[in-house]
């Protein structure tokens, strides 16, 4: 007897067991991995349009991610906590923080990303076959390191010694870096961003809450099951009615329950007591009851609009969300590239929360204001370089006398302006580049450096323009380089004393191999052509015959000049053979100024008795014909490079070139496109349908009650252990109706006036989301084909300021007039021929180098901002498709991003039917 008593006991705690595991419910990661398989079908269900497509998508941290997470996401590990707050307060969870503690963790997949892309662009940029001088990009200070060397030379200017400005090194070591940065282009920047970034993270999960109430909407719909139990184990002492006695009493209860969209509710529940008797002679009794509702409410709360409401604006609200995250991934690829804010303006991104709350965001850097930093910065470094070639010449001027302290400290006071600058431009740098690790997700600690490709075409221009001015300049020295031979001896001479000093200067052979053979004279394909004819005219005359002949030219061209004069007078052109015959006038008159300059030459050292002052005279008379003569090669070769000037990319929508078109054409091609396809203004018109649906479903609550019901009971047999012996004559059938008069609704009426302002509102809304749209369009057109414009301008201003630069050093070099016969002490004539002019064309020449630094810098931001602006409109019209990198599709900036090495996910994926984002989803037990 005891024995089976003991086994009953078991058997019965062992069923009490089971009902506490089955009332425990599943695991968490049971309903986590359900809700993840919810949100991933609803995504794919909503994302068919190809215009908002979910591309890209996962809610859980990438791998690769620097907020990695590689804990069990039920079970995450305590973070460190603070240590005052720790201290004072209690700790509600004392076992789990003493053995479910762990260290902050930080993923750092994103260092492998990074050191990938940077090996692979390391290794394509030494593939290219580029002798020219490579600037640093990322961070151009790193230039200036100690074994740097000094600053390099401008061609044909003397060279600047560090003891010359010793304050350089120590501008160059303010901002010194010895990092080795991470070399990365503008695609893989994108890419790095789009799982690093935790503003991005923070959109992709907002888009899985916009759909965590649409599994709740939906369930609501969907026939519910409940089970329940309660045991009570009970003892009656024999004092007790019914006692002495011990028993079990076990209820269970089940129950269904559907909702239909029409408002009615059916119910069901089966209840069953079980009384199991212990003591002696105790029998067991078990009784059931079934009971069934049915309500259908015939005004307030029935009917589908009522009905169906929550789950209509559910799952419309999810479909806002997904467009809204469309929009987000082309507002988050501007960010990246052309800096400005991450929302969507006045717009907003709806249903997933505005703007982005409770975080931290990154400042809004961008890679190409970046890269615009980082050209001027270099400009600046040109600026400073040729500065100190000018210092280096002014003061070898001072030491002839041409130049006074006051002219050298003028240009050493620009130098200083520009040392302050340059400083400037590597602080905006290093902060620009630290604002855009932020963005990327990137600690500001981890060196980057940024392929400069978008800035490519006018970096390479501006290096061309600053070749051809340097190559000028050298082959001017290199025909200058015997004039120093005299100019010392010169000064050594009174006004109209003779120095026998044999001079022997082959000075044919030299301007002849000048003009044919010379560097610059190849490049002029042209010119250098038609030297041999030109040249070979004049030679085959007589002097008296050049004479003459220069004079009937002179007179000819002064007559064209005033034929000129007088056209312009008119408002009239030249004819196009005399406005030729004009311009070709000096050149060919240049060429006979040359071959008599020469025979003068010839004819003064062969002459008994000449002195090194004439010839010297007559040299340097002839360099200067020969300057004027290679003013044509250097006129063919900055035709040749404005050829060259890069185009600015195309802006064409539906076979319009909006840049060509007339500008009413280009706004309603632009407008058109953008009100058929912005997201926003799709959000708009389902908003204010919303508001309008929702009019009816407030005057609903206005309504009385009336519902119409149906009950059913039916109990088993009384004191018996019959629990299925249902029905028959202890039914029970209901016919209920239930009403109310509506006399109390004034929260209800406040509600539907409201509801009746909102919809007023929501179509206000949608005119003014219109109108902004078009408004944003328009500026972004009319801003793009300024822009246009303005690039246009600024390669004009590049041109004439490097031609203002040139023709400043011209006049700067052109030799001082010789001393006359009456000046009073050596070289006291030539000073006082100069003094006057010293100042003059210092300014002018320090005025030009500036004007060349401003042109330079404005051709970068013109370019710069034309790429960002052109982005803007296509993001604005909505035809800024991205691939799965996040990246401008019809727009490749740079070679394609290789994929680095994989790294393991924090755990495999059991089920291989999980959905398209499974892969993304850490596994846990079910």
């Amino acid at each position: 007897m005891l024995r089976t008593y003991y086994v009953d006991g078991l058997r019965r705690l062992s069923w009490l067991a089971a009902l506490l595991v089955v009332a425990a419910g599943c695991t968490r990661a049971f309903f986590r991995e359900r809700a993840d398989r919810d949100v991933e079908g609803l995504l794919e269900e909503k994302s068919i349009d190809p215009r908002w497509s979910v591309e890209g998508w996962y809610v859980y941290p990438d791998p690769r991610a620097r907020f990695a997470d590689f804990d069990n996401p039920d079970h995450p590990k305590k973070p460190p906590d603070d240590p005052a707050a720790a201290a004072l307060s209690p700790d509600p969870q004392p076992l789990r923080s003493k053995f479910c503690s762990g260290p902050d963790q930080e993923g750092t997949g994103y260092l492998e990303f990074i050191r990938h892309c940077d090996k692979y662009n390391r290794t394509v940029r030494a593939q290219i076959d580029d002798s020219r001088p490579a600037a640093s990009l990322g961070d151009p200070t790193r230039a200036y390191s100690a074994d740097s060397g000094p600053l390099p030379a401008v061609a044909g200017l003397p060279a600047v010694s560090d003891a010359d400005l010793p304050q350089q090194k120590s501008i160059d070591a303010a901002l010194r870096t010895h990092e080795v940065p991470f070399l990365l282009n503008l695609d893989q920047s994108v890419e790095l961003s789009l799982f690093n970034s935790r503003e991005y993270q923070n959109r992709r999960e907002d888009l899985y809450l916009a759909a965590l109430p649409v599994t709740l909407q939906r369930f609501n719909f969907v026939t519910q099951f409940t089970l329940g139990a309660t045991a009570v184990r009970e003892w009656l002492a024999s004092g007790r009615v019914g006692g002495p006695s011990s028993n079990w009493n076990i209820l269970t209860t089940g129950s269904v329950r559907q909702l239909f969209p029409t408002g009615a509710l059916l119910t069901a529940q089966l209840a069953n007591e079980l009384v199991i008797g212990l003591g002696t002679g105790s029998t067991t009794i078990g009784v059931s009851n079934l009971a069934i509702n049915l309500v259908q409410p015939l005004l307030r709360g029935g009917g589908t609009a009522v009905t169906l409401e929550p789950l209509t604006q559910s799952e419309r609200n999810l479909v806002y969300g997904v467009r809204s995250y469309a929009r987000f991934r082309e507002n988050y690829y501007v960010y990246i590239v052309g800096g400005g804010s991450i929302g969507n303006g006045v717009f907003g991104f709806d249903a997933l929360g505005g703007a982005i709350a409770n975080v931290i965001a990154a400042p809004a850097q961008g890679y190409l204001p970046t890269l615009l930093t980082t050209a001027q910065e270099r400009n600046e470094r040109e600026n400073i370089r040729a500065l100190n070639a000018y210092l280096a010449l002014y003061r070898e001027f001072q030491g002839r006398g041409d130049f006074s302290e006051l002219q050298v400290g003028q240009v050493e006071q620009q130098i200083l302006t520009g040392q302050q600058a340059i400083l400037q431009r590597r602080q905006d740098l290093q902060d620009g580049l630290d604002a855009f690790k932020l963005q990327l997700g990137v600690p500001t600690r981890v060196p980057l450096e940024l392929d400069d490709s978008p800035l490519k075409p006018i970096q390479e221009m501006l290096t061309e323009y600053s070749r051809a001015r340097d190559e000028f300049i050298a082959l001017r020295s290199q025909a200058d380089l015997y004039r120093t031979q005299y100019r010392i001896p010169l000064q050594a001479l009174a006004g109209s004393a003779v120095s026998p000093i044999p001079l022997d200067v082959p000075l044919r052979e030299l301007v002849g191999n000048l003009l044919l053979e010379s560097a610059y004279a190849k490049r002029a394909k042209k010119f250098r052509a038609m030297v041999p004819e030109r040249w070979g005219r004049w030679q085959a005359m007589t002097n008296d015959q050049i004479r003459a002949e220069l004079k009937r030219l002179a007179d000819e061209n002064r007559e064209l000049e005033l034929l000129e004069a007088r056209q312009q007078v008119l408002g009239q052109a030249l004819p196009p053979a005399d406005k030729a015959r004009l311009e070709f006038l000096p050149r060919d008159m240049a060429f006979g100024q040359l071959e008599l300059s020469i025979r003068l030459y010839d004819q003064a050292r062969a002459r008994k008795g000449a002195t090194a002052r004439d010839t010297a005279i007559l040299y340097e008379e002839t360099v200067n014909n020969f300057i004027r003569i290679m003013s044509e090669a250097r006129d063919e070769r900055r035709d040749l490079i404005q050829e060259a000037w890069p185009k600015l990319p195309a802006v064409t929508v539906d076979g319009t070139d909006l840049l060509a078109a007339d500008l009413d054409r280009a706004q309603t091609v632009a407008a058109q496109v953008a009100l058929a396809n912005r997201l926003e203004l799709m959000n708009a018109r389902g908003l204010t349908v919303d508001a309008w649906r929702n009019i009816t479903v407030q005057a609903n609550s206005l309504l009385g009650v009336l519902n119409v019901g149906y009950n059913f009971q039916t109990p088993s047999t009384p004191n018996a252990n019959q629990p299925f012996a249902l029905g028959g004559a202890r039914s029970r059938h209901q016919l209920i109706i239930n009403g109310e008069l509506p006399l109390v609704r004034r929260a209800e009426r406040n509600d539907y006036r409201t509801a009746l302002i909102v919809y007023q509102r929501a179509r206000r809304n949608l005119q003014a989301t219109e109108d902004f749209i078009l408004n944003d369009v328009r500026v972004d057109l009319r801003n793009l084909r300024v822009l246009a414009e303005n690039y246009r301008i600024q390669q004009r201003a590049v041109e004439l300021a490097y031609d203002q630069v040139e023709n400043s050093l011209d006049v700067l070099q052109a030799p001082p007039q010789p001393p006359g016969p009456g000046a009073a002490q050596p070289g006291q004539a030539a000073a006082q021929a100069n003094a006057g002019n010293a100042a003059a064309l210092t300014q002018q020449l320090l005025s030009a180098q500036g004007s060349l630094l401003r042109a330079q810098n404005g051709l970068y931001i013109v370019w710069v901002q034309y790429l960002i602006a052109r982005m803007t409109l296509y993001r604005d019209i909505e035809r800024l498709p991205l691939d799965l990198r996040g990246v401008w599709i019809d727009e490749p900036s740079a070679p394609t991003a290789v994929e680095p090495e994989t790294l393991p996910r924090p755990g495999p994926v059991e089920d291989p039917d999980a959905g398209r984002f499974a892969d993304q989803r850490p596994s846990g037990g079910g």
